[in-house]
């Protein structure tokens, strides 16, 4: 959406309404969007936990609810809470630099783990669980 306060080469980054930054676009060649791109995919990533809610999660669930029904039934919200799976996510994006799209194996190794109550820790379980393949770096190229 245009912003009439913004100049005519000015762009801004906002996070539910909150500017992460502001910047200048220079010109308009692919180098100088793909510039754009990788800033707003750095704030992206260091402002997850502002995108990143209990009701993203919750959306994130049910999604799973047709194809796992069990997950969404039997597990999350009575064994894995919202909250808990929430904080797991951010660091697995943040600090393990995983994907969450196998959110079904996040769930179990959680679920496997439960009595981890470090977050981090139960994170770095999850990304061994998940594998190598779903690190971010073999998916955002």
């Amino acid at each position: 959406m245009d912003q009439l306060a913004l100049e005519p080469d000015q762009y801004s980054i906002c996070i539910n309404g909150v500017c992460v930054y502001k910047g200048r676009q220079k010109g308009k060649t692919e180098e100088d969007i793909i510039l754009i791109l990788v800033k707003l995919k750095e704030k992206i990533f260091g402002n997850i936990e502002y995108i990143l809610n209990n009701q993203t999660i919750y959306y994130m669930v049910e999604n799973l609810s047709m194809q796992y029904p069990y997950i969404t039934r039997n597990i999350v919200p009575d064994v894995v809470s919202y909250s808990l799976l929430r904080q797991v996510v951010i660091h697995l994006l943040k600090d393990y630099r995983c994907t969450v799209s196998p959110l079904v194996l996040i769930i179990e190794a959680i679920e496997n783990n439960i009595g981890i109550t470090d977050t981090r820790e139960l994170a770095g379980k999850a990304a061994v669980y998940i594998g190598d393949g779903f690190k971010l770096d073999n998916w955002l190229k």
